[in-house]
């Protein structure tokens, strides 16, 4: 018998910029990016059978995967995000105990449907590991437990990657250190500020099928900048001053291909991509993409919309048009058209008849 049953929304990560700043002693890299959110990405559920906090102890993890991507996990539980957000979590509330099942198996039964291609830069994993811990949060509060607070479920976020951090709130945030300080910005036009009613924006997510180990795209850019300064740990400059953009013009002027440090890296591993983003920004084959940038350490493509232009047609006006890339499309193009939004809760769930209070968790 299942008790509780709750989907949880993985959103794409859109880095807008990414700057390394230094290197640090304990083999990371000092970042400053900023981050924003796309309204597709992937569906995490989770299923109970029990709704008492103290049966975690003896909760026994279960995984499925569906979906255009999942075939792209592999079947190893123990390196999938889920599973270690899981495990994570419920070594951080027992304590570290673990007990066998008395009478009756506790499963905490996970579900994935994988929407986004892997190693393409758009924080996939660390977005199902965030929407994992959401989830559980969710049932233990439901089930008696004492609530986490931000900084005990952000601490767990960083033990799991630098990106799941940034991942836990779903919206546009700053980025620094190596992922562990986070902070928000806003999207200040077109609407409220800072509200969920601000502009969207519509861009096109173009990934090449080519993937990008993140750990060797960060090799590569090391090799390439031997002088990179060795810095702190901490944030530089106020994480508590409001990061702010106040126009369409201020949005694309950030979100450009420069200011990715990782981008000419991504290239030099995979001239393909460089070749590819070059065709893109060709106003006379696409003239309606006012930005083509890289997301993280790719190797996927955004490209920005001009206001007016209708996504979906742009979408099959590139579909249509492949050809002009000649041979440097060797693989599967996956090609999204999204919005980006102040705030994508409400918006996303209820396009999918999903119950917002089920899956978000909001903090004072």
């Amino acid at each position: 018998m299942i008790f509780h049953e709750s989907p949880g929304f993985a959103p794409a990560k859109i880095n807008l910029s990414l700057k390394v700043v230094g290197r640090r002693d304990d083999g990371y890299h000092q970042l400053d990016s900023i981050v924003v959110f796309a309204n597709v990405g992937d569906l995490v559920t989770l299923a109970v059978n029990s709704n008492n906090c103290q049966d975690l102890v003896r909760g026994e993890f279960s995984f499925t995967a569906r979906g255009e991507f999942a075939q792209d996990m592999g079947d190893n539980h123990v390196e999938n995000l889920v599973h270690q957000a899981f495990s994570l979590y419920q070594n951080k509330k027992c304590h570290g105990r673990k007990e066998s099942a008395l009478n009756r198996e506790i499963i905490f039964r996970f579900q994935l449907e994988k929407n986004l291609p892997v190693a393409a830069g758009l924080g996939g994993g660390s977005s199902d590991a965030a929407a994992t811990l959401r989830l559980l949060e969710n049932w233990w509060r439901k089930a008696g437990g004492e609530p986490s607070s931000e900084r005990e479920l952000s601490s767990m976020a960083a033990q799991l990657g630098s990106d799941v951090p940034v991942c836990l709130a779903q919206e546009p945030q700053r980025k620094q250190g190596r992922g562990e300080h986070v902070s928000p910005f806003y999207l200040n036009f077109g609407g409220d500020a800072g509200h969920a009613n601000c502009l969207p924006i519509d861009v096109i997510l173009f990934n090449p099928g080519i993937k990008l180990a993140t750990h060797k795209i960060y090799d590569k850019y090391a090799k390439r900048n031997p002088g990179l300064p060795l810095t702190s740990h901490e944030p530089d400059g106020n994480l508590h001053v409001p990061f702010e953009i106040n126009s369409l013009e201020e949005f694309c002027r950030l979100a450009v291909w420069d200011n990715n440090h990782l981008a000419a890296a991504a290239c030099e591993f995979s001239p393909e991509l460089n070749a590819i983003r070059q065709v893109l920004g060709k106003k006379e084959i696409f003239p309606h993409f006012r930005s083509c940038f890289m997301t993280g350490s790719g190797s996927t493509l955004v490209l920005i919309c001009d206001p007016g232009h209708d996504v979906n047609e742009l979408v099959n006006y590139l579909r249509g048009n492949l050809s002009v890339f000649g041979e440097h499309l060797k693989h599967k193009v996956w090609v999204k058209p999204c919005r980006i939004y102040q705030s994508i809760e409400k918006t996303v769930l209820s396009k999918n008849g999903l119950s917002v209070d089920q899956s978000i968790i909001s903090y004072s």
